[in-house]
């Protein structure tokens, strides 16, 4: 097993590292191609890259790695985001940005052991509550909705999305 990650059955989860970001660009792509929420939103590879560089810096980009075949492992999916200071008091919050599994490996639990994985890293980097959100839109929403409500996390309201237009 390669060192700092963890899992069975062909996949293992662990943080990201410079040289993964190449895949995690190209599901930012595909996410941003497949999302209803995001069609308004021109991909940029360059503003992306320089999004997640930070996040990889700071250890809050979690990635599944699979393996298939004698093949290198590609990457399955990934979670970013951060843990911040809680607004009102004392303590820690995790927040992700984006959670994306690439669609051959969705039904297959990747998603699920990911953020399990991603839960775990909030807690090490002191995260006292985590908040996971769904911004797909269209039917794949409610799947996921479901997915995090297996996992044991509550619904607390929901997601509004207004395009602005630019100033005068």
């Amino acid at each position: 097993m390669a060192a700092g990650l963890s899992g069975t059955q062909g996949v293992q989860f662990g943080l990201a590292h410079h040289d993964d970001a190449d895949g995690i660009v190209a599901m930012g792509r595909a996410m941003n191609l497949e999302a209803e929420s995001y069609k308004h939103v021109v991909f940029d590879e360059e503003r992306t890259r320089a999004t997640l560089a930070p996040i990889i810096e700071a250890g809050t980009c979690v990635v599944a790695r699979a393996w298939v075949g004698d093949d290198a492992p590609i990457l399955a999916g990934f979670i970013a985001g951060y843990v911040v200071p809680h607004f009102f008091g004392q303590g820690s919050t995790s927040v992700e940005l984006v959670v994306y599994v690439c669609p051959e490996w969705r039904k297959t639990r990747v998603a699920m052991r990911m953020i399990r994985y991603w839960e775990a890293r909030s807690r090490t980097l002191g995260a006292d509550g985590m908040f996971l959100a769904v911004s797909t839109g269209g039917p794949k929403a409610a799947a996921i909705g479901r997915l995090y409500t297996s996992m044991g996390f509550e619904s607390v309201g929901s997601m509004h999305h207004k395009l602005l237009k630019s100033a005068p």
